[in-house]
């Protein structure tokens, strides 16, 4: 990322309108009723098979920029299954070595609190495969994951009780 996008990355997130600009982040695209399939070509390359959800668009490129920023703490808006979005706030939280993450900086790992109830916790990572969420939530858990395993640009946001298996992939060995 060049200077003057990490410039504006850092101004924007040090603005007191850093969380309705991170808001945009997310775009419904619609609200879902979810279909279990059965049928296998369906299923290829799904990530997330649940019996409801929210799809969601992001603009991955700001989206990694802000959680890669340097940045100790960073405020983000996070999509709720129900159509609302909270604030929260990250703090890297490294999950593996400190060698490995020098060899794979496209990886990096946060945890946070929901600003103003931390009772509301979770994790989240950002990868070269797009941005997952796991928080608790008012006693319930909540999964923001990429919907289909190549597509980085397009989210759900589901309760852990409406997530239905997802068949993995096949090879096609005979």
């Amino acid at each position: 990322m060049n200077k003057i996008s990490k410039t504006l990355v850092a101004v924007m997130l040090s603005s007191t309108a850093a969380f309705s600009s991170a808001e945009s982040l997310w775009q419904d695209i619609e609200q879902a009723q979810f279909k279990s399939s059965q049928n296998a070509k369906e299923m290829e390359g799904l990530n997330v098979n649940a019996s409801k959800g929210r799809i969601l668009g992001t603009d991955i490129e700001l989206l990694t920029a802000i959680l890669q920023s340097d940045d100790k703490v960073i405020n983000v808006a996070i999509p709720l299954p129900d159509g609302s979005t909270v604030e929260y706030e990250l703090v890297d939280s490294p999950v593996f070595a400190e060698e490995l993450g020098l060899k794979y900086p496209s990886i990096r790992t946060l945890k946070g609190t929901e600003v103003g109830n931390p009772q509301n916790h979770g994790r989240f990572d950002i990868t070269p495969h797009g941005f997952h969420g796991m928080i608790e939530h008012n006693g319930e858990t909540i999964f923001i994951d990429p919907e289909q395993r190549e597509n980085d640009r397009r989210y759900v946001s589901y309760y852990k009780k409406d997530a239905l298996p997802v068949r993995p992939r096949c090879s096609s060995a005979q």
